[in-house]
């Protein structure tokens, strides 16, 4: 039945939740076509953020380790007109702390780095 409800969801478009633990938990809304416009940067962007112990990282140190240059970053992660960056398909989000600019996955990108979606 919950499958049920949360497929409905997911093809209308429309929030869900789900009860874990004992806890509700509202699930993502989802979009189909993830796949399609996810170029392979930006699933590497993904992974790395999932694989890291701590759950995020700065700017600098996701620009080192995919020998990628800050701008270049910052357009898989925010996108431009024509293209939708990580912030806005709902996979990533940014905070500020001290001047430094840390990026982490949503629920719903760890959902998609680990093949649920």
């Amino acid at each position: 039945m919950q499958c049920a409800a949360t497929s409905a969801a997911f093809v209308n478009g429309i929030k869900a939740f789900a009860v874990e633990n004992g806890e509700p938990m509202l699930l993502p809304v989802l979009k189909f076509s993830y796949y399609t416009q996810l170029t392979e940067k930006k699933m590497h962007i993904l992974r790395l953020l999932y694989d890291d112990p701590t759950g995020y990282m700065d700017l600098e140190q996701v620009s080192r380790k995919l020998k990628m240059s800050l701008p270049l970053l910052s357009y898989h992660l925010n996108g431009n007109l024509k293209s939708e960056g990580l912030r806005e398909h709902g996979l990533v989000e940014t905070t500020e702390t001290k001047g430094k600019i840390a990026v982490s996955l949503t629920m719903l990108g760890k959902l998609l780095i680990k093949g649920y979606i």
